[in-house]
């Protein structure tokens, strides 16, 4: 869709048909990979994207 906003707009369209939209503190991830994950404190994370490396964090 070009331009990470273009996916929301379109987003924003759809909902409309529904009778619905987004709203302030909705959270959109325009162009993720996957969707949002709750985390906890003290949770440990790893995520590795092969060849790009690794990432690890402590909440």
């Amino acid at each position: 869709m070009g331009h990470p906003a273009e996916s929301v707009a379109c987003l924003v369209r759809i909902l409309a048909d529904f009778g619905t939209g987004i709203t302030a503190g909705d959270l959109v991830l325009a162009g993720s990979w996957s969707g949002a994950v709750d985390l906890r404190p003290g949770q440990e994370v790893h995520a590795d994207f092969g060849a790009l490396g690794t990432v690890s964090l402590t909440t």
